[in-house]
């Protein structure tokens, strides 16, 4: 194009870069000086328009491309970017997800090994402590072996002495609770040694404070009333006869010094 305005040639563009006309209206502004803008269309389709004067020539030559044309590739290649990040995104939370789910797992794991290794340290601290009530509960059960057949030796010889034979028989009673407790030693389970069930509170008390009454200081009067209708409860007999006899202990105890 000349500078006057007259076309001196005109290129068509490839159909694929312009839709619109080959060269647009251009203003005397655009024909007069260097510079690009985009042109509007009455079409709609914007064209981006390139005016470039040649050194030394009443000339310049103008270039101009669909906006769509020049838009598309940088559009292409920002998408095309865009996807890699989301799909870079997607992987990082594959690998986050991925990680924290090892990460609790080994976490349920050390719970567990922690958890085995403290019961496996208590059933070595139970062992231990049977094997050691073992050792001292047969010797006792010499001991109450001793303590049974003396006590049937006066037992049989009191005769008609029903003092005596009142005393032996609490001692008797005393020394089956102690076999029975000796027992459960030798035969210790944490889950199987006491057995409940229905079991009469009346005999039990009386016999705890049998035993108790004997070794009462004189100052201290104990005094037992009986239930008006009889009191069954589901428990252990020997369990039951520690417990009253620990209460009883703790309430002499209790006493004040000059009671006791």
């Amino acid at each position: 194009m000349r500078d006057d305005g007259v076309t001196l040639a005109q290129y068509a563009a490839p159909a694929a870069a312009i839709t619109g006309p080959s060269r647009p209206e251009l203003d005397s502004k655009t024909a007069s000086s260097d510079e690009r803008k985009i042109h509007s269309q009455d079409s709609g389709d914007d064209q981006v328009v390139i005016s470039q004067s040649v050194v030394e020539y009443p000339m310049r030559v103008i270039v101009s491309r669909s906006l769509s044309s020049v838009r598309g590739p940088w559009i292409r290649e920002e998408r095309s970017s865009a996807e890699r990040t989301l799909s870079l995104a997607l992987v990082a939370a594959l690998l986050l997800v991925t990680l924290r789910s090892a990460l609790n797992r080994q976490e349920r794991l050390d719970e567990e090994m922690y958890r085995l290794e403290q019961e496996l340290a208590a059933i070595r601290r139970l062992d231990a402590v049977g094997l050691l009530a073992a050792s001292v509960a047969h010797d006792f059960n010499n001991v109450l072996s001793a303590i049974i057949g003396y006590a049937e030796l006066i037992r049989g010889s009191a005769g008609g002495d029903l003092s005596s034979a009142t005393h032996v028989d609490r001692l008797l009673a005393a020394t089956e609770r102690a076999r029975l407790l000796v027992r459960r030693v030798l035969t210790f389970d944490p889950h199987h040694s006491v057995s409940h069930g229905p079991t009469r509170i009346e005999p039990i008390l009386v016999e705890v404070s049998q035993q108790i009454q004997a070794s009462l200081p004189s100052a201290i009067e104990l005094k037992v009333e009986s239930a008006h209708e009889p009191l069954t409860i589901s428990g252990d007999a020997t369990e039951i006869h520690q417990v009253l006899m620990n209460l009883c202990s703790n309430a002499i105890q209790a006493m004040p010094a000059a009671a006791r």
